[in-house]
């Protein structure tokens, strides 16, 4: 008898994940990677959607619906990503979010319309909603101590990109090759870097399934059968929408007035860097409430 029929079924099972993945390091930088990427796309909008506006011919309408898109896309894409995944797997489904944000990214940062814009962006966000969804999947379906470790390095990485999203995409424009393109272009090319190791886990997972006898998928759970379940879809909804509302009004919170000063008077001192520190206290001027 082999000392792998010593360990039990849970522990043999538990090592055969661990096998197929390739969890270790390199699940753990993918982890990292992928949440950091998941809000960027999204937070990174709001301070610079005036100048959007200008460039790409955004409508008063369409810009208001850039700020609810994120919530639309992860409720309607995130519902879809059970289906998904039953089809090419987790992992894949995941690599595949990553994909689509990098493309979204990158190309709205080159469209010259508003629809193109729009598109791209939604393309984007439809991709972060994938992972919103496979990827806390994934790491309690890989993890040992029950996803513990994964999803405390899962949630840091959301907190620290959509900080990052928000707090420089006024700053990085203002220095950036093509302003608000650059700065939005900018996650695109980060989230190409998350794409490797994810493409590495899903040739690994591959290689190994076929090798390897895939258990039977367990039954269907039925969530609105569970009231708590439903009530933290509703929590989460209205906690969302909250968040992606206040991205979109980082602008008029004291980002607008330096932009514009240090457009109108090109020796300047403020900065949207320091107008963003600045916060409320910046007054908002006419043209501002009225744009």
């Amino acid at each position: 008898m082999s000392s792998a029929d010593h360990r039990g079924p849970e522990v043999t099972a538990r090592h055969s994940r661990l096998a197929i993945t390739g969890v270790g390091v390199l699940g753990t930088l993918g982890v990292a990677l992928v949440s950091i990427n998941l809000r960027p796309g999204a937070a990174s909008v709001g301070p610079v959607l005036e100048e959007v506006r200008d460039d790409v011919g955004l409508s008063a309408t369409v810009a208001g619906l850039m700020t609810a898109l994120p919530c639309l896309c992860f409720g309607l894409v995130g519902a879809l990503a059970v289906t998904l995944a039953k089809r090419i797997g987790v992992t894949a489904g995941v690599a595949a979010g990553l994909v689509a944000i990098t493309t979204g990214l990158l190309l709205r940062s080159l469209t010259g319309n508003g629809v193109g814009f729009l598109l791209l962006s939604t393309l984007a966000l439809a991709g972060m909603a994938l992972g919103n969804i496979l990827v806390p999947a994934w790491i309690k379906r890989h993890s040992s101590d029950g996803g513990t470790r994964g999803m405390t390095i899962y949630s840091t990485g959301l907190a620290i990109g959509g900080s990052l999203g928000s707090l420089f995409a006024a700053p990085v424009a203002q220095s950036a090759p093509g302003g608000w393109r650059g700065s939005l272009a900018l996650w695109g090319l980060v989230a190409g870097i998350a794409v490797i190791p994810w493409l590495a886990l899903t040739a690994r997972e591959r290689r190994a399934f076929a090798h390897h006898t895939v258990p039977p998928a367990a039954p269907p759970v039925r969530l609105r059968a569970s009231r708590t379940a439903v009530l933290m879809c509703v929590y989460f909804g209205m906690q969302s929408m909250n968040a992606y509302v206040q991205f979109g009004g980082f602008r008029r919170c004291g980002v607008t007035p330096a932009c514009r000063t240090s457009k109108r008077d090109p020796g300047s001192r403020s900065s949207p860097r320091s107008a963003f520190s600045a916060g409320s206290s910046c007054p908002a001027s006419s043209t501002d409430v009225d744009s």
